[in-house]
């Protein structure tokens, strides 16, 4: 990933627990998981094929059971679900958006399809207004409202990407 020179210091940690922040949600989904296996070995006729695809479905679900682990660096934001991690710096984010859940980092200035793809979404614990505070002073937000914009429009870092087209520079 990048160095610990280039993210620079840590600001804020936390972790979330997905399954014990929605237990009725985490009981239906770990039922529908159990109940595939037995469901692709009737359709495969094979049980070592349907553990392979049974397999895929719990890697493919995997953050949606394993704990998050979200850091804010002066540098830029990280966050570990089980084997993977991503860094971004703040440079990267160009928008953000608050719901009652968390906060949304958006590389894009304005709303577009592939936010979701290549935004990263904070989900808080219970540290949500310091979660703002540190995004608010590092994307320098200027427009109150429902969504916030920074930066809007100006290229990104030394690249030939922009922030019009979303792209990293």
């Amino acid at each position: 990933m990048t160095s610990d020179v280039e993210r620079g210091r840590l600001l804020l940690a936390w972790q979330v627990q997905p399954l014990t922040r929605r237990p009725a949600q985490a009981i239906l989904a770990v039922s529908a998981l159990l109940t595939l296996l037995p469901l692709l070995y009737l359709v495969l006729g094979h049980l070592l094929g349907a553990l392979l695809l049974w397999g895929a479905v719990l890697l493919s679900l995997a953050p949606a059971f394993l704990p998050a682990t979200y850091e804010l660096y002066a540098g830029g934001v990280c966050i570990r679900h089980g084997l993977r991690g991503v860094f971004r710096p703040w440079t990267w984010f160009l928008r953000y958006d608050v719901d009652e859940a968390g906060v949304f980092l958006s590389p894009f200035a304005t709303p577009r399809r592939l936010e979701a793809f290549r935004g990263i979404y904070l989900h808080a614990a219970d540290n949500k207004e310091t979660i703002l505070e540190i995004v608010r002073a590092h994307l320098d937000v200027e427009i109150p409202g429902e969504m916030w914009y920074t930066r809007a429009m100006t290229p990104r870092g030394t690249g030939s990407g922009s922030a019009e087209h979303g792209t990293p520079g």
